[in-house]
Protein backbone atom coordinates (compact mmCIF):
# COMPACT_ATOMS: atom_id res chain seq x y z
CA UNK A 1 0.00 0.00 0.00
CA UNK A 2 1.45 3.42 -0.97
CA UNK A 3 2.33 5.62 1.96
CA UNK A 4 -0.16 8.26 0.81
CA UNK A 5 -3.03 5.77 1.17
CA UNK A 6 -1.71 4.63 4.52
CA UNK A 7 -1.56 8.22 5.76
CA UNK A 8 -5.11 8.87 4.57
CA UNK A 9 -6.41 5.85 6.49
CA UNK A 10 -4.57 6.96 9.63
CA UNK A 11 -6.00 10.47 9.39
CA UNK A 12 -9.54 9.14 8.87
CA UNK A 13 -9.51 7.06 12.03
CA UNK A 14 -7.37 9.24 14.30
CA UNK A 15 -9.50 10.69 17.10
CA UNK A 16 -12.38 8.28 16.59
CA UNK A 17 -11.24 5.82 19.26
CA UNK A 18 -10.64 3.17 16.61
CA UNK A 19 -7.08 2.05 15.92
CA UNK A 20 -6.27 2.80 12.29
CA UNK A 21 -3.31 0.46 12.26
CA UNK A 22 -2.35 -2.66 14.20
CA UNK A 23 -0.65 -2.10 17.53
CA UNK A 24 3.06 -2.69 18.09
CA UNK A 25 4.39 -4.94 20.85
CA UNK A 26 7.95 -4.65 22.12
CA UNK A 27 9.71 -7.21 24.33
CA UNK A 28 12.96 -6.47 26.17
CA UNK A 29 14.46 -9.50 27.91
CA UNK A 30 16.85 -7.73 30.25
CA UNK A 31 19.21 -8.80 33.00
CA UNK A 32 16.85 -7.79 35.79
CA UNK A 33 13.54 -8.65 34.15
CA UNK A 34 11.44 -8.73 31.00
CA UNK A 35 9.68 -5.54 29.97
CA UNK A 36 6.78 -5.48 27.51
CA UNK A 37 5.31 -2.34 25.98
CA UNK A 38 2.41 -1.91 23.56
CA UNK A 39 2.16 1.27 21.46
CA UNK A 40 0.04 2.60 18.65
CA UNK A 41 1.42 3.75 15.30
CA UNK A 42 2.28 7.16 16.74
CA UNK A 43 4.39 5.67 19.52
CA UNK A 44 1.86 6.46 22.24
CA UNK A 45 1.92 3.88 25.02
CA UNK A 46 -1.20 1.76 25.22
CA UNK A 47 -0.03 -0.59 27.99
CA UNK A 48 3.11 -2.00 29.59
CA UNK A 49 4.16 -4.66 32.09
CA UNK A 50 7.33 -5.93 33.74
CA UNK A 51 8.17 -9.32 35.22
CA UNK A 52 11.40 -9.74 37.18
CA UNK A 53 13.59 -12.78 37.79
CA UNK A 54 16.61 -13.48 40.00
CA UNK A 55 20.27 -13.04 39.12
CA UNK A 56 22.09 -15.95 40.71
CA UNK A 57 25.66 -15.67 42.04
CA UNK A 58 26.46 -19.16 43.44
CA UNK A 59 30.13 -18.13 43.73
CA UNK A 60 31.91 -14.77 43.90
CA UNK A 61 32.05 -13.07 40.48
CA UNK A 62 29.60 -15.54 38.92
CA UNK A 63 26.42 -14.32 37.22
CA UNK A 64 23.81 -16.81 36.01
CA UNK A 65 20.13 -17.04 35.14
CA UNK A 66 17.77 -19.82 34.21
CA UNK A 67 16.66 -19.26 30.57
CA UNK A 68 13.31 -20.79 31.51
CA UNK A 69 12.78 -17.76 33.75
CA UNK A 70 13.08 -15.56 30.66
CA UNK A 71 10.32 -17.48 28.89
CA UNK A 72 8.02 -17.54 31.91
CA UNK A 73 8.49 -13.81 32.50
CA UNK A 74 7.95 -12.99 28.82
CA UNK A 75 4.66 -14.88 28.69
CA UNK A 76 3.48 -13.28 31.94
CA UNK A 77 4.49 -9.76 30.86
CA UNK A 78 2.73 -10.08 27.49
CA UNK A 79 -0.43 -11.30 29.17
CA UNK A 80 -0.17 -8.56 31.76
CA UNK A 81 0.24 -5.78 29.21
CA UNK A 82 -2.54 -7.08 26.96
CA UNK A 83 -4.83 -7.52 29.95
CA UNK A 84 -4.29 -4.06 31.38
CA UNK A 85 -4.67 -2.41 27.99
CA UNK A 86 -7.64 -4.43 26.80
CA UNK A 87 -5.58 -5.60 23.82
CA UNK A 88 -6.38 -8.78 21.90
CA UNK A 89 -3.81 -10.86 20.09
CA UNK A 90 -5.44 -9.94 16.79
CA UNK A 91 -4.74 -6.26 17.52
CA UNK A 92 -0.97 -6.80 17.40
CA UNK A 93 0.50 -6.23 13.97
CA UNK A 94 4.20 -6.37 14.79
CA UNK A 95 6.45 -7.77 17.52
CA UNK A 96 9.92 -6.41 18.29
CA UNK A 97 12.38 -8.36 20.43
CA UNK A 98 15.59 -7.31 22.13
CA UNK A 99 17.68 -9.04 24.74
CA UNK A 100 20.48 -8.54 27.20
CA UNK A 101 24.07 -8.62 26.03
CA UNK A 102 26.03 -11.74 25.04
CA UNK A 103 25.56 -14.83 27.17
CA UNK A 104 26.11 -18.58 27.02
CA UNK A 105 23.02 -20.80 26.81
CA UNK A 106 23.76 -24.52 26.53
CA UNK A 107 21.10 -26.78 24.97
CA UNK A 108 20.84 -30.50 24.33
CA UNK A 109 19.79 -32.14 21.06
CA UNK A 110 16.14 -31.59 21.95
CA UNK A 111 16.62 -27.89 22.61
CA UNK A 112 16.31 -28.29 26.37
CA UNK A 113 18.40 -26.14 28.71
CA UNK A 114 21.37 -28.02 30.18
CA UNK A 115 22.47 -25.55 32.84
CA UNK A 116 21.92 -21.95 33.95
CA UNK A 117 23.02 -19.38 31.38
CA UNK A 118 26.35 -17.65 31.98
CA UNK A 119 25.64 -13.92 31.58
CA UNK A 120 27.61 -11.10 30.02
CA UNK A 121 28.57 -9.72 33.44
CA UNK A 122 30.07 -12.99 34.69
CA UNK A 123 33.65 -12.56 35.94
CA UNK A 124 34.75 -16.17 36.54
CA UNK A 125 37.28 -16.13 33.70
CA UNK A 126 39.24 -13.11 34.98
CA UNK A 127 42.45 -15.12 35.35
CA UNK A 128 42.12 -16.63 31.87
CA UNK A 129 41.50 -13.15 30.41
CA UNK A 130 44.66 -11.85 32.05
CA UNK A 131 46.60 -14.75 30.55
CA UNK A 132 45.14 -14.20 27.07
CA UNK A 133 45.79 -10.45 27.04
CA UNK A 134 49.34 -11.08 28.11
CA UNK A 135 49.96 -13.76 25.49
CA UNK A 136 48.06 -12.38 22.52
CA UNK A 137 48.36 -8.97 20.94
CA UNK A 138 49.25 -7.02 17.83
CA UNK A 139 52.50 -5.64 19.22
CA UNK A 140 51.19 -2.14 20.02
CA UNK A 141 53.19 -1.98 23.23
CA UNK A 142 55.64 0.90 22.77
CA UNK A 143 55.52 4.63 21.94
CA UNK A 144 54.97 5.31 18.25
CA UNK A 145 53.34 1.94 17.59
CA UNK A 146 49.93 2.24 15.93
CA UNK A 147 47.61 -0.29 14.33
CA UNK A 148 44.97 0.52 11.72
CA UNK A 149 42.21 -1.92 10.84
CA UNK A 150 39.69 -1.17 8.11
CA UNK A 151 36.73 -3.45 7.60
CA UNK A 152 33.07 -2.59 7.88
CA UNK A 153 34.29 -0.28 10.63
CA UNK A 154 37.66 1.41 10.94
CA UNK A 155 39.81 1.33 14.09
CA UNK A 156 43.02 3.21 14.90
CA UNK A 157 44.81 1.98 18.05
CA UNK A 158 47.80 3.88 19.51
CA UNK A 159 49.98 3.15 22.55
CA UNK A 160 50.54 5.84 25.23
CA UNK A 161 52.74 5.96 28.33
CA UNK A 162 50.41 8.50 29.94
CA UNK A 163 46.65 9.06 29.51
CA UNK A 164 45.69 11.82 27.08
CA UNK A 165 42.16 13.09 26.56
CA UNK A 166 40.71 14.53 23.35
CA UNK A 167 38.70 17.60 24.38
CA UNK A 168 36.52 17.24 21.26
CA UNK A 169 35.62 13.64 22.06
CA UNK A 170 36.95 12.18 18.82
CA UNK A 171 39.19 9.61 20.52
CA UNK A 172 38.65 7.17 23.37
CA UNK A 173 41.28 6.65 26.06
CA UNK A 174 41.48 3.27 27.79
CA UNK A 175 43.73 1.31 30.12
CA UNK A 176 46.18 -0.80 28.11
CA UNK A 177 46.60 -4.50 28.74
CA UNK A 178 50.18 -3.60 29.64
CA UNK A 179 50.01 -2.64 33.34
CA UNK A 180 50.25 1.09 33.98
CA UNK A 181 50.00 2.02 30.29
CA UNK A 182 47.24 3.47 28.13
CA UNK A 183 45.94 3.44 24.60
CA UNK A 184 43.96 5.83 22.45
CA UNK A 185 41.42 4.49 20.01
CA UNK A 186 39.47 6.13 17.23
CA UNK A 187 36.58 4.31 15.58
CA UNK A 188 34.26 4.97 12.66
CA UNK A 189 31.45 2.54 11.93
CA UNK A 190 31.34 3.27 8.22
CA UNK A 191 34.97 2.96 7.13
CA UNK A 192 34.75 0.07 4.68
CA UNK A 193 31.29 1.11 3.54
CA UNK A 194 32.42 4.69 2.97
CA UNK A 195 35.44 3.56 0.97
CA UNK A 196 33.26 1.38 -1.20
CA UNK A 197 30.83 4.26 -1.80
CA UNK A 198 33.80 6.47 -2.77
CA UNK A 199 35.11 3.82 -5.15
CA UNK A 200 31.75 3.13 -6.79
CA UNK A 201 30.65 6.77 -7.01
CA UNK A 202 33.80 8.77 -7.75
CA UNK A 203 36.43 6.34 -9.01
CA UNK A 204 34.99 4.84 -12.18
CA UNK A 205 38.31 5.39 -14.00
CA UNK A 206 40.30 3.53 -11.35
CA UNK A 207 37.80 0.69 -11.36
CA UNK A 208 38.02 0.39 -15.16
CA UNK A 209 41.83 0.47 -15.19
CA UNK A 210 42.03 -1.96 -12.31
CA UNK A 211 39.72 -4.38 -14.09
CA UNK A 212 41.83 -4.29 -17.27
CA UNK A 213 45.16 -4.53 -15.43
CA UNK A 214 44.07 -7.07 -12.83
CA UNK A 215 44.80 -4.59 -10.03
CA UNK A 216 42.66 -3.89 -7.00
CA UNK A 217 41.27 -0.38 -7.65
CA UNK A 218 41.87 0.45 -3.99
CA UNK A 219 45.62 0.25 -4.73
CA UNK A 220 45.23 2.95 -7.37
CA UNK A 221 43.05 5.07 -5.08
CA UNK A 222 45.54 4.73 -2.21
CA UNK A 223 48.50 5.68 -4.40
CA UNK A 224 46.66 8.74 -5.69
CA UNK A 225 45.63 9.77 -2.20
CA UNK A 226 49.26 9.54 -1.06
CA UNK A 227 50.20 11.95 -3.87
CA UNK A 228 47.42 14.39 -2.92
CA UNK A 229 45.95 14.51 -6.40
CA UNK A 230 42.54 16.11 -7.16
CA UNK A 231 39.64 14.36 -8.86
CA UNK A 232 40.47 15.61 -12.41
CA UNK A 233 44.07 14.64 -11.81
CA UNK A 234 42.97 11.24 -10.50
CA UNK A 235 40.98 10.54 -13.64
CA UNK A 236 43.80 11.60 -15.91
CA UNK A 237 46.40 9.70 -13.90
CA UNK A 238 44.31 6.57 -13.81
CA UNK A 239 43.99 6.66 -17.58
CA UNK A 240 47.62 7.39 -18.34
CA UNK A 241 50.88 7.47 -16.43
CA UNK A 242 49.81 6.06 -13.08
CA UNK A 243 47.88 3.26 -14.72
CA UNK A 244 50.90 2.41 -16.84
CA UNK A 245 53.10 2.38 -13.74
CA UNK A 246 50.83 -0.09 -11.98
CA UNK A 247 50.49 -2.13 -15.17
CA UNK A 248 54.26 -2.50 -15.38
CA UNK A 249 54.48 -3.42 -11.73
CA UNK A 250 51.78 -6.03 -12.21
CA UNK A 251 53.72 -7.50 -15.14
CA UNK A 252 56.96 -7.62 -13.14
CA UNK A 253 55.14 -9.22 -10.22
CA UNK A 254 53.66 -11.85 -12.52
CA UNK A 255 50.07 -10.89 -11.74
CA UNK A 256 49.29 -10.18 -15.40
CA UNK A 257 50.95 -11.03 -18.70
CA UNK A 258 52.98 -8.46 -20.71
Amino acid sequence: MPWQELAAITTKFRGTGVSALPLLLGIDIGTSGTKVIITDEDGSIVASATETYPLRTPHPNWAEQDPRDWWTATVAAIRGACGSGGVKAADIGCVGLTGQMHGLVLLDEEGEVLRPAILWCDQRTAEECRWITGAVGSGIVKPGAISVTVGTSGVVFAYMDEPALDAEGRLHTFCHTVPGKWHAMGVTLGAGGSMRWFRDTLCEAEVAVGRCAGIDPYELITAEAAQGVTRPQRVAAARSGLAQKHWQRSVSDGRVGP
